[in-house]
């Protein structure tokens, strides 16, 4: 089974000087090793490069663009884009209605719209609460991904 990778499990996979950078990198290699695939999706793609040349004082890494690029390239070479899909659509519109989804939160459900779309049911993530009121995918920490190998 395949999982989709939050956003910030591939800022933490890049990342090298942040805390939980190793057990990302780690967690990682679990599903790979198992001939599972780690997908990202072209919205994660858009929030990557927003932290990544955001300035550090406004909660961005404070890359330069070049830098941001091989950060892209070092997640390209080990999670698979996924394509949007037209069927994410219909699917968005409702997941919004059915949980009564509000502001920054439908970002999260076009990520889970995507994976519906895309027959994909598990997220790796550090936010387990962001995604805890779809019963359509489970949400899993890094930690308990770890702790299953």
């Amino acid at each position: 089974m395949d999982y989709l990778a939050d956003t910030n499990i591939l800022l933490r996979f890049v990342n090298v000087n942040d805390p939980e950078h190793p057990l990302v990198a780690d967690v990682v290699k679990g599903p790979l090793q198992r001939g599972e695939s780690l997908q990202y999706t072209q919205q994660n793609r858009r929030a990557f490069w927003n932290v990544c040349t955001r300035p550090a004082n406004r909660n961005g890494l404070g890359y330069s663009i070049e830098a941001a690029l091989l950060r892209l390239a070092e997640a390209d070479a080990v999670f698979s884009r996924l394509p949007d899909l037209a069927a994410a659509g219909p699917m968005w519109d409702r997941l919004v209605k059915q949980y009564r989804v509000q502001g920054t939160a439908v970002h999260d459900a076009q990520l889970v719209a995507t994976m519906l779309a895309h027959g994909i049911n598990r997220i790796l993530t550090l936010n387990i609460a962001d995604f805890a009121r779809y019963s359509e995918v489970a949400a899993v920490h890094p930690q308990a991904e770890n702790s299953a190998k």
